[in-house]
């Protein structure tokens, strides 16, 4: 019963931290977050020591849980690693990875970002973004490229959550995602992957430009 407690406490405060429901800089009691998910405080402090380990929440004493920020060093690295990730996962792709569930799934986000775009729809267009990014990994079948990929995104998608208030939809995203996704039906993965590093070179670059020197939403000079 307290393992469940503590992954249900785990589970909750982490998607919190992601959705920026819990903002990045502030500081949060124990006593009064443990009430506010209706747990008791050790649970909750179980699952708070995991998200510092984890680098998104620090404990510190008497003034309760702080929500960290990223630093440009930390998320220029994390945006490197990802980009690596999912060219090695189009690098392993075959004509035979381009059907089934997994490729149907690829597809509606490719056609949900469009029309999130041409309805200026920006919550619908980050859904899609994110759903794109997951099916991508996940489209090759290799499950450790998929779980490390997919723990780096959910730690950049706070910024980006971020970024969204003061940006308009990246129609340049949408356009590449949309010219990736039609290489690979074409079968020319070497085209598919010269896009997907293009974007990924040119999106990130974009992002950090974006967050440097945004007070509060990044910490410019360290981790």
């Amino acid at each position: 019963m307290k393992k469940k407690l503590t992954e249900t406490a785990y589970q909750t405060v982490r998607q919190m931290v992601l959705s920026n429901e819990l903002e990045v800089g502030n500081y949060y009691l124990e006593e009064a977050l443990a009430e506010r998910i209706q747990v008791s405080r050790t649970p909750l402090r179980e699952a708070c020591i995991r998200l510092a380990q984890e680098g998104l929440v620090e404990l510190v004493p008497r003034r309760g849980v702080f929500i960290k920020p990223i630093s440009v060093e930390e998320l220029k690295e994390i945006y490197e690693v990802i980009a690596a990730l999912e060219l090695q996962a189009i690098r392993l792709l075959s004509v035979e990875h381009c059907k089934g569930t997994s490729w149907e799934t690829l597809r509606e986000h490719v056609e949900g970002l469009n029309l999130a775009l041409q309805q200026e729809n920006k919550a619908l267009w980050m859904e899609h973004d994110t759903g794109f990014h997951l099916a991508l990994i996940k489209l090759c079948g290799n499950e450790t490229l998929a779980s490390m990929t997919q723990h780096l995104l959910d730690k950049s998608q706070r910024i980006r959550l971020l970024t969204f208030r003061v940006r308009a939809i990246p129609k340049e995203s949408t356009d590449e995602h949309t010219r990736t996704f039609r290489a690979m039906e074409s079968g020319d993965f070497d085209k598919a992957f010269l896009i997907h590093e293009q974007h990924r070179k040119r999106s990130s670059s974009e992002l950090i430009s974006l967050l440097t020197g945004i007070t509060g939403l990044i910490n410019v000079t360290s981790r």
